[in-house]
C-alpha cells in the first residue's frame, strides 16, 4: 500500500495533484491522529451521500490513509518511535487485517512528520 497520487500527505509532487487542504483543517487532522484517531483515503469514501460540507460516509470497505500512515512512521509519533503503531486506531485496523504497516511504502513521497506537514504543505 502505498499514497496515491493526490494523497494530501504527498510532499513532492512530481506532476502530480495532492488534494489541497487548509492550515486548520491539517491541524484537526493530525491531532487526531496523534490522540489515536483514523483517516481514511477519501478513495475508499463512500461520497454517494454527501452532507453539506462535501463530506462522505466512511464503510467498511473504508481504507486507512496511506499517506497518513507513512507520515506518522516517519514522525516515530513521539517518544515510542513506533510510528503508526503509536496510533490506537492503526493498532486495531492492523488486528484486523485492514493493512500491515510494515508494508506502507511511499515513506519518501511524504512529509518527514506530522508537523512537518501542518507546516510545510501546500494549502487551500
Amino acid at each position: 500500500m502505498k499514497p496515491c497520487n493526490d494523497c494530501p500527505f504527498l510532499s513532492e509532487h512530481d506532476g502530480r495533484k495532492p488534494i489541497l487542504l487548509g492550515k486548520p483543517r491539517r491541524k484537526e487532522i493530525a491531532k487526531a491522529l496523534r490522540a489515536g484517531g483514523s483517516f481514511p483515503c477519501h478513495k475508499t469514501i463512500d461520497y454517494s451521500d454527501e452532507d453539506d460540507e462535501g463530506g462522505g460516509r466512511v464503510t467498511a470497505k473504508s481504507k486507512f490513509c496511506a499517506g497518513a500512515l507513512a507520515t506518522m512512521d516517519n514522525d516515530g509519533m513521539d517518544e515510542s518511535k513506533n510510528g503508526c503503531m503509536a496510533n490506537q486506531a492503526v493498532r486495531i485496523y492492523s488486528r484486523l487485517g485492514g493493512c500491515n504497516p510494515d508494508k506502507v511504502e511511499g515513506r519518501d513521497q511524504v512529509f518527514s512528520s506530522l508537523a512537518d506537514w501542518i507546516k510545510n504543505a501546500r494549502s487551500i
